[in-house]
């Protein structure tokens, strides 16, 4: 609270004397600041100041007040790394607005003193007497963070305190902000890249799942068009008469007339007298051949006349009704698989694409992840800021 109260009370002294206009400027990037902070830290600034809603006008009185340093201070306990951070920001803008320039340990006492302070694990060890705690083993990580920031510190106000010294700190600050912005801006490519992946991913994994259905439902139609040719080739053997007569037209006559005549020799040759006893025995085997070399004729004009039926121009007048309500449910069926078929193409021509560009985004993952791991080398200490 201290620090706070006495790095924005020299804005405020200077506020009034101000004109309108940059006393409008002034305001302007408060609440800009305030507007962009979280609700938590929105919420506690609200309590602080006493306002619901923070205007301009409130804003104005906070200053000269000084009230808004105040309520900054408080707002450490909530906004952590990310809002002294801003702070700093907010005071660099707020100097220059005004008009005078703050010396470098300003910036510094507040950012360190900030990020030492707003931490629970400063007070931890403070409130249970044991200080030492701080530096043991369970807390590597706040002493890898912290550690350089003290260094630098101590380092920069040795420099700036010697005697006809020659202060290289805003030298220092540029090009460390200029390696933060690489990195900043390496993560964001990185987290880009990764989304983008991890979309087209996705994508790809809902396209080869939609390929297995279609593929699914195409084996389905299959068996579903083999079914209607088994019924037609049992409708065919018991109309076989009626087809080799040309009552199913003539296209189908010659077919009928052979499907009719393995028929016959099957009935023939179940039929066949065969010798009684032991001097029968080649005779039965003989016919038990015969018979099934013409039951294998008779199935294959069967089928043939079958597919016949199937690839004639659809329902006909000289066909039963059995047939032509068959012949309808195989057109539809061959509609379906000439829709599957075609979403099908589309789909395996989308997964290829998605497959490119899996791989041409995996390349650019990989090419962000070097690009982040050598901005992060730069200077020791930048991969450990999050």
């Amino acid at each position: 609270r201290f620090l706070m109260n006495k790095m924005f009370g020299e804005i405020g002294k200077h506020f009034e004397s101000l004109s309108s206009a940059k006393q409008e400027e002034v305001v302007y990037a408060v609440r800009k600041f305030i507007e962009e902070l979280p609700e938590a830290q929105r919420e506690k600034l609200r309590k602080e100041i006493g306002a619901d809603n923070i205007t301009d006008n409130y804003i104005r009185t906070a200053i000269v007040s000084g009230t808004l340093s105040t309520a900054f201070a408080a707002a450490v306990s909530v906004g952590g790394f990310a809002f002294y951070t801003g702070a700093v920001s907010l005071l660099a803008t707020l100097a220059g607005l005004v008009g005078f320039t703050l010396p470098f340990s300003v910036y510094m006492g507040l950012t360190s003193s900030i990020a030492v302070i707003s931490n629970p694990l400063f007070f931890i060890p403070i409130v249970a007497g044991g200080g030492w705690w701080l530096y043991s083993s369970q807390n590597h990580k706040m002493r890898r963070r912290l550690a350089p920031l003290v260094v630098a510190q101590s380092v920069l106000a040795y420099l700036a305190g010697r005697e006809n010294a020659v202060d290289h700190a805003d030298e220092a600050l540029r090009l460390w902000q200029t390696a933060w912005t690489e990195v900043e801006q390496s993560r964001a490519e990185l987290v880009r890249a990764e989304h983008a992946l991890a979309a087209t991913q996705e994508g790809l994994r809902r396209t080869k799942n939609w390929i297995r259905v279609l593929n699914d439902r195409q084996v389905q139609q299959v068996k579903n068009a083999w079914k209607i040719h088994i019924q037609m080739k049992a409708l065919c053997v018991a109309n076989a008469n009626d087809i080799a007569s040309a009552r199913w037209g003539y296209t189908l006559r010659d077919g009928g007339q052979k499907l009719k005549s393995c028929l016959d020799a099957t009935e023939r040759c179940r039929t066949r007298h065969v010798k009684a006893g032991i001097s029968g025995v080649f005779d039965r085997i003989g016919q038990i051949m015969d018979t099934r070399d013409s039951e294998q004729k008779t199935d294959s004009a069967a089928t043939a006349l079958a597919s016949a039926v199937i690839e004639s121009d659809g329902q006909s007048a000289s066909y039963p009704a059995p047939i032509n309500e068959l012949l309808g449910r195989y057109s539809e069926i061959k509609a379906k698989q000439q829709e599957l078929e075609s979403e099908l193409s589309h789909n395996r021509q989308k997964k290829d694409a998605l497959e490119t560009k899996e791989s041409a985004e995996q390349q650019q993952r990989y090419k962000c992840q070097v690009e982040r791991g050598r901005t992060e080398a730069r200077y020791p200490g930048l991969s450990e800021i999050k």
